[in-house]
């Protein structure tokens, strides 16, 4: 995963990559989300929209489909510094460019302020990858590991469940009981190793 978060940065995909290792967030909850929701005073990213795609249409705003989905995380250092280069450029368009500039609010947008679609998130991530001869993952999966990190730190599962914006409990469990199996396997696996010695 370092190498990943090394690989990444000063590119375009440093910011959902960030986005989706260190706050556990969706495809659609970056692409969706707005400056108005992130405040870097306080630190915090309020998760109020969504942006999905259907068809030919590629901008289609909603709300987090449970009320559980639309949630606050706190800002960590690595996603604010990131966070805080990325508007700074920004700002520098939005003044090259004048009443050219596309002002939509959103955070992760092409240098012009034009939304980037949904699909060319993941697309561009699998791109990416194979260029730089890395692991073929989902862009999906760095939220997997976001979670299995956590478990592994100790959190417990209702936190997690609630960082990432699950229905309830149940839904985590389901989704990640194989991940946390594994690892108790492997620690167990371990242990069994040290007492045969």
């Amino acid at each position: 995963m370092s190498i990943l978060l090394s690989k990444v940065q000063h590119t375009k995909l440093e910011l959902p990559v960030y986005l989706a290792v260190f706050l556990g967030l969706r495809r659609e909850e970056i692409t969706g989300l707005r400056w108005g929701c992130v405040d870097l005073v306080e630190r915090v990213v309020r998760i109020e929209q969504v942006r999905t795609a259907a068809g030919n249409n590629n901008n289609i705003e909603k709300v987090p489909k449970t009320p559980k989905s639309r949630r606050s995380l706190h800002i960590v250092d690595e996603v604010y510094s990131t966070l805080i280069a990325h508007k700074e450029k920004q700002n520098e368009y939005k003044e090259l460019l004048g009443d050219l500039y596309h002002d939509t609010d959103y955070v992760f947008v092409r240098d012009d302020g034009k939304p980037y679609r949904v699909n060319s998130v993941s697309e561009d991530f699998t791109d990416f990858l194979k260029k730089h001869s890395l692991l073929k993952i989902r862009l999906h999966d760095l939220r997997h590991t976001f979670a299995s990190v956590l478990y592994e730190a100790g959190i417990d599962l209702k936190a997690i469940s609630e960082m990432m914006g699950h229905s309830d409990i149940g839904t985590t469990s389901k989704i990640y009981t194989h991940f946390f199996d594994d690892t108790h396997k492997e620690k167990l696996s371990v242990m069994s190793k040290i007492l045969a010695n």
